[in-house]
């Protein structure tokens, strides 16, 4: 941060009060480095159960590049940064969402006694939430995130066979459950739909897959050390108090070192910006996280916005026609995540038709 920007911030820290500023400095960890795709790959493998078969690269790869790549080496695939989505959600007369982290996944499966590949699509979320809200509960809140990120699927033009599952993963800095529950000594908590019969008077639950479409996850991020020998709590514990021991549960548990990529430069960055916890606290939350002009300034200043990396007019379209063939984001998401307008996706992908 230039040194006059930063001394305007500190001056306005003199009117705050209370500022956690633990929390702000998790917050600054979260944006930073979740963005990544080894990072994200680990919250996934050892957060949703879904994920848990399946190997680190084989998750860091599934994850979908909107813009052109050209990797030189495994730790540059790995440690790469996301095309994130664009991560408003809800148009005229609905309630305006603004998530942290949003991305599309496509994983290549192989059905049993089928020699076609089937693409598998998904969409992740990741939040981080700095206090237990009083006004409502949390998990109603994620619900409605990940409902609206469901219905973001399907463009109006779409059959309802290509809406894909959502997975919505919150990182609580607080305990999600009350000491009274009887599952309050857990530290991560799964919410999704399942097939419900009564039998006895006793509930049966059965996995519908056609129903499995949205899957909520808390993780309690007070409670890592109870459950330091678990993978969840050993990475996070890293990532949020031991930010240096990164690179080595990196080069442990995925085989590639993090030096010279975009990771390591996102570790530096942490590593400096965390010594100013109360200044980004001001920016990011006192301002609330809808006014984050100065952060993106800085952002913007130093090279890393997405939208400086996307080509000219040309590049775009191309871009769009790519995504179309894969199928995975409809009309809107591919406008949002190239630049075009709904207009021009609809019109490449009426050209891709008359072929």
């Amino acid at each position: 941060m230039p040194k006059d920007n930063l001394e305007s911030v500190v001056t306005k820290l003199d009117d705050l009060q209370n500022l956690d500023a633990e929390a702000v400095k998790k917050d600054v960890e979260f944006k930073t480095l979740f963005k990544y795709k080894s990072v994200a790959a680990m919250l996934l493998k050892y957060a949703v159960p879904d994920f848990k078969e399946y190997t680190l690269q084989e998750i860091a790869d599934s994850i979908l590049d909107i813009r052109p790549r050209n990797p030189v080496n495994e730790a540059e695939r790995f440690h790469s940064e996301i095309d994130l989505l664009n991560e408003e959600s809800g148009d005229s007369g609905e309630k305006l969402i603004r998530m942290d982290i949003v991305f599309a996944m496509q994983f290549e499966m192989k059905l049993p006694d089928n020699e076609k590949i089937t693409y598998v699509n998904v969409t992740i979320d990741f939040e981080m939430q700095k206090d237990n809200p009083t006004e409502y509960k949390l998990v109603t809140r994620a619900i409605y995130y990940a409902a609206s990120l469901l219905r973001d699927t399907l463009a109006n033009t779409e059959k309802y066979g290509n809406i894909h599952k959502v997975y919505s993963v919150w990182l609580c800095n607080f305990d999600f459950l009350d000491d009274k529950s009887a599952h309050s000594d857990k530290y991560v908590h799964k919410y999704n739909i399942f097939r419900n019969y009564v039998e006895n008077g006793n509930n049966i639950y059965e996995k519908d897959i056609d129903a499995d479409l949205i899957e909520v996850i808390f993780v309690e991020l007070t409670k890592l050390k109870e459950h330091i020998h678990d993978d969840l709590a050993k990475f996070l514990d890293t990532v949020f108090y031991d930010i240096g021991g990164l690179s080595k549960l990196m080069e442990e548990k995925l085989g590639v070192a993090i030096g010279g990529t975009a990771l390591e430069k996102g570790v530096s960055e942490v590593v400096d910006m965390t010594k100013y916890a109360e200044v980004y606290g001001e920016v990011m939350y006192a301002k609330g996280k809808a006014e984050m002009s100065e952060y993106a300034e800085i952002r913007e200043a130093q090279g890393e916005l997405r939208g400086e990396q996307r080509g000219e007019r040309k590049g775009k379209i191309e871009t769009a026609i790519n995504l179309l063939k894969m199928g995975i984001l409809n009309i809107k998401q591919i406008a949002q995540s190239t630049g075009l307008t709904e207009e021009d996706v609809t019109e490449a992908k009426n050209n891709i038709t008359k072929k």
